[in-house]
């Protein structure tokens, strides 16, 4: 009798490719919302910078807050992350959820926070002059319930651009963040 045969070569490379790669560094586990890779990385380090940097000056913190990762943005905050964190374009963890939609995380870094400071933190501007507000309204439907709760939150905006251009005058402003500048 023989045991059980080994799965074929076909097989095994399926399985391969359906397991993710774990996470480089805390930036990408961040991203991920892989809460137990920002957890080792933080326990098991004798002196571990929770504010370490990456080169665009981001935070762990930004990169969940992008990409709505709201239990790896609360795990990063419980560690102490510096929640107002700018990096190099001047914009915040709230900047970016904002700009990219994502309430729950908008709620997380705003709900502790008292109503004027709130207020102050949805119509921060960033180095190009973009506020919170400005860029949930600028992504249109997919941010239109984080442009609410930015409004709820004390939110004020107007249909110019920084330059003076108008922001619904047919050409679509384009932020310029998204084509940083060359070194």
């Amino acid at each position: 009798m023989s045991g059980p045969k080994s799965p074929s070569a076909q097989a095994q490379q399926a399985i391969k490719d359906k397991v993710p790669d774990p996470p480089k560094n805390i930036f990408e586990a961040a991203e991920r919302g892989a809460v137990g890779f920002i957890t080792r990385a933080v326990e098991r380090a004798i002196e571990f910078n929770i504010n370490i940097r990456d080169k665009y000056q981001r935070t762990a913190l930004h990169w969940a807050a992008e990409a709505g990762q709201v239990e790896a943005a609360e795990c990063l905050l419980d560690y102490g992350v510096e929640a107002l964190a700018t990096e190099c374009n001047g914009r915040t963890a709230i900047h970016l959820a904002a700009r990219s939609g994502h309430c729950n995380v908008l709620r997380l870094l705003l709900d502790s926070r008292p109503a004027a400071e709130q207020e102050q933190l949805v119509n921060q501007p960033d180095f190009f002059g973009l506020t919170p507000v400005f860029l949930a309204l600028q992504r249109g439907e997919d941010a239109r319930n984080a442009f609410a709760l930015l409004m709820d939150r004390g939110g004020r905006y107007n249909q110019q651009t920084p330059g003076g251009r108008s922001f619904l005058n047919g050409n679509e402003f384009k932020d310029p963040a998204d084509h940083p500048v060359k070194a």
